[in-house]
């Protein structure tokens, strides 16, 4: 009976949330990728039994540190020949190639992306002598180029030297950071260690009877990881004033200028719903980072009988039944 309690428990367990909210109770859970959902995918019955198998189910999350960034920059030039805008966009780029050397960055690290080539218009207007007639028309002023600069860097505390250096070229536009690591099979491995302990400990609380089932089991392995970029979530944290109109500007020929004060939004990394796995590793680690999610069935088929093999039932001289095996 003990044993039952404490296997039930175990099944039906969940992690329990602090009483600190944050102003991130301002937010919206909006992001490109909703941390706050359930991300167990029917995985709920941690153990199911039945005719044919008995199969345990077992989620890990991991966080882990990134060995490598790739830094996305963007920039754009205007000028009123392809030429001339070329020519201008290059010397920038050449420049801050320039200076990332003293930052450690080799030239095999950078790479040039040519994003468009459009051409640029705008209004010309004029006014007919004698006649209160304005006139706008479209010309064609100029083109334009843009392109993207990407960068490989292992630390990424280079990040704000980097950011300095390129507003010096006037390169303002940071386009995306992708997180890498190279230990991703070693990750794998421990990560499908734990999943293995776990399913194993659950085993054990039942009564496995090693001539009714096959003692090798069969592994199904779901693994994946997730970027950072679309883990960031955002809010606007403020109260404001009620405000009631005495007169009825809105019916008059008043104009009325309203002007709101600038409410500043924050962001913050998100992690995935911890409630779902039945491990967290790396769970109060600081870091924003790389999150690793994998899913292990683990499953002990049930044997055949050996239809060669003949029974015989015997009852005993006291009345019990007894089956013998013959071959």
């Amino acid at each position: 009976m003990k044993s039952a309690i404490i296997f039930f428990s175990l099944i039906h367990c969940s992690v329990s949330m602090g009483q600190i909210g944050g102003n991130q109770l301002y937010g919206n859970y909006k992001g490109n990728y909703n941390t706050n959902q359930s991300y167990n995918d029917g995985r709920h019955n941690k153990v199911i039994i039945d005719k044919t198998s008995m199969s345990f189910h077992v989620n890990i999350l991991n966080t882990v540190q990134s060995t490598s960034f790739t830094i996305t920059l963007g920039l754009n030039q205007e000028a009123a020949s392809v030429e001339a805008c070329n020519a201008e966009i290059n010397k920038r780029i050449t420049g801050f190639k320039r200076e990332l050397k003293a930052l450690s960055i080799k030239e095999e690290d950078i790479y040039v992306d040519f994003i468009s080539q459009t051409k640029v218009y705008d209004y010309q207007t004029s006014k007919e002598e004698h006649q209160h007639v304005i006139n706008i028309q479209q010309e064609e002023t100029g083109f334009e180029i843009k392109k993207n600069i990407l960068l490989r860097v292992k630390d990424i505390h280079l990040f704000d030297r980097l950011v300095e250096v390129a507003s010096r070229y006037n390169i303002h536009n940071i386009v995306k950071v992708d997180y890498h690591s190279s230990e991703l099979d070693t990750i794998y491995a421990s990560m499908l260690k734990e999943a293995r302990i776990i399913s194993d400990k659950r085993k054990a609380l039942l009564s496995f009877d090693k001539d009714n089932w096959e003692e090798t089991p069969v592994l199904s392995i779901d693994f994946h990881h997730i970027q950072p970029s679309g883990q960031y979530l955002s809010y606007q944290a403020y109260e404001s004033s009620d405000v009631s109109y005495i007169n009825d500007y809105y019916r008059s020929n008043t104009p009325v200028l309203r002007q709101e004060q600038r409410k500043s939004k924050s962001y913050y990394f998100n992690k995935i719903n911890a409630s779902d796995f039945d491990k967290i590793m790396n769970a109060d680690t600081p870091v924003v980072g790389i999150q690793c999610v994998m899913y292990v069935t683990v499953s002990y088929l049930r044997k055949v009988p050996d239809a060669s093999k003949k029974q015989y039932h015997v009852i005993t001289p006291d009345g019990q039944l007894k089956v013998l095996n013959l071959e």
